[in-house]
């Protein structure tokens, strides 16, 4: 019997790369989740989201907060403040007030 990888498996991978700072790869890890046909949830996107804002991506970090309302997952203060630090990584803060709502 082939064992599949499930949603825990996929964030754990996702998680993984951003704390190496395999943005790419922590990408394409999220691409196979879907390839998968399972649905990304909160800990995928914040996962995402904190890999790009590790690596100095701060518009992919962006753009997995816009993508995750687009989805139907709600943001939570992980998600947000991984967006925000890239921001500030990015020097855009004019963004990051975006997120807050400012």
């Amino acid at each position: 019997d082939d064992v599949q990888p499930d949603i825990i498996t996929f964030n754990g991978l996702i998680d993984a790369c951003g704390k190496g700072q395999q943005w790419r790869h922590a990408l394409d890890a999220f691409c196979e989740l879907r390839i998968a046909a399972l649905v990304p949830d909160v800990v995928s996107f914040s996962s995402l989201s904190g890999a790009c804002a590790r690596s100095y991506q701060w518009e992919l970090a962006l753009a997995c907060v816009v993508e995750m309302g687009e989805s139907f997952v709600q943001a939570n203060a992980v998600s947000c403040s991984a967006a925000i630090s890239a921001c500030q990584r990015g020097q855009h803060w004019e963004r990051a007030l975006d997120i807050l709502g400012a």
